[in-house]
């Protein structure tokens, strides 16, 4: 668990990369950033079920990742967009702070900082590039219904054009008439 000033200066860290990321962040984004949420996230998936044809919904949640994120990649993904090598040290002194257990302290290879409030915003951040900019190239490679159907008269066989979505799940569940496949 950081100091209190440790934590003072995290948060003004935060504040000054936040005004940096968000820019670049996805809309389908939600975890951990300024006036989203969860229920915003859920919001968003009813209004998308009801303006158009949902094949499959994906929920995931990554198991233990704030401990399991790779610190060099991290670091290499903020120097991408923040020249300030003070910075970048700053935020490298952070994920190699140790945890102070029983008088004994542990270091670890990998993960973020243990109750830090950048923790959350270094997370986003390797999101953002080890998965969210591979999901937007995914749904661009999409064909549209109107390219899908394209494809059905020339190959002459059934593309799945997908269900609508029929109602939305409890917390956690699947839609209603939604295929994983």
């Amino acid at each position: 668990m950081p100091a209190l000033e440790d934590k003072l200066v995290q948060r003004a860290t935060v504040e000054v990369l936040n005004a940096i990321y968000e820019q670049d962040f996805l809309g389908f984004s939600y975890g951990f950033r300024p006036g989203k949420s969860a229920h915003n996230a859920l919001d968003a998936v009813a209004v998308e079920c009801g303006s158009r044809r949902v094949n499959w919904i994906l929920d995931a949640d990554i198991a233990k990742f704030f401990d399991t994120i790779e610190r060099d990649w991290l670091v290499k993904f903020i120097e991408h967009r923040v020249a300030d090598a003070r910075v970048v040290r700053l935020i490298k002194k952070w994920l190699h702070a140790g945890v102070l257990e029983d008088g004994r302290l542990t270091q670890s290879e990998l993960g973020t900082v243990q109750g830090g409030s950048i923790s959350p915003l270094l997370a986003n951040i390797y999101l953002h590039y080890a998965f969210d900019l591979w999901v937007k190239q995914w749904r661009g490679a999409m064909p549209r219904r109107r390219d899908r159907r394209a494809l059905r008269r020339r190959l002459g066989c059934r593309v799945p054009v997908p269900r609508r979505c029929r109602a939305l799940p409890a917390r956690g569940g699947r839609a209603a008439g939604a295929s994983s496949g």
